[in-house]
């Protein structure tokens, strides 16, 4: 199970107005995955339908996204972020590269 972390400070600003923190956590943490499911769905339903593999579709949500996060080439958030920052710094490293190639054929 993922925890969060508070400061004490801010435990006590929660404890302020909220009588039972992990229940309001809780609360929050599952609407917020309610709602990225019924966009995850969408996103899911319409690539599903666009894939001729794809001989029928599961009615049930998770059964939908289980299809989805099962195919080929499927990458999660963080998957994403990872190859996006490495393309980021082999780009950086390639235009650092030019830059000292043209810095080195300027100086002589």
């Amino acid at each position: 199970m993922t925890q969060v972390t508070i400061s004490d400070a801010d435990r006590l600003v929660l404890e302020h107005s909220i009588a039972d923190i992990q229940a309001w956590l809780q609360g929050f943490v599952d609407m917020e995955i309610e709602r990225r499911k019924v966009l995850m769905v969408q996103e899911a339903r319409a690539v599903l339908d666009d894939d001729p593999t794809v001989e029928s579709m599961p009615a049930n949500k998770d059964a939908v996204i289980a299809l989805f996060v099962s195919r080929e080439g499927y990458k999660s958030a963080a998957t994403k972020e990872a190859e996006s920052e490495a393309a980021r710094k082999v780009a950086l490293d390639r235009a650092m590269a030019r830059k000292a190639d043209a810095d080195k054929q300027a100086g002589g």
